[in-house]
């Protein structure tokens, strides 16, 4: 599994307002998912809070495609990977 972490500073924009408007709902990650990834079937599961609902996870499953030269294509045997 891979963790990511962000920081950054955005002007004007407290942590409260940068997760309320991006990272709130899991329509704004299956829409950057589907333009980026080109995955129309992205899956974002809701948020799980700690006890003290400070923290929380979420799993989010999306296909990416690998550009590989056609002999490891022909090993593997797709071009897409489902990253989780």
């Amino acid at each position: 599994m891979r963790e990511l972490g962000i920081r950054t500073t955005i002007e004007q924009c407290d942590a409260r307002r940068f997760y309320d408007t991006v990272l709130k709902e899991a329509y704004v990650t299956q829409r950057m998912h589907k333009n980026l990834s080109h995955d129309d079937n992205a899956e974002v599961s809701p948020w799980q809070l700690t006890d003290d609902s400070k923290e929380g996870t979420r799993t989010v499953q999306f296909c990416l495609q690998v550009n590989i030269p056609q002999w490891l294509l022909s090993m593997v045997g797709a071009d897409m990977i489902k990253v989780v």
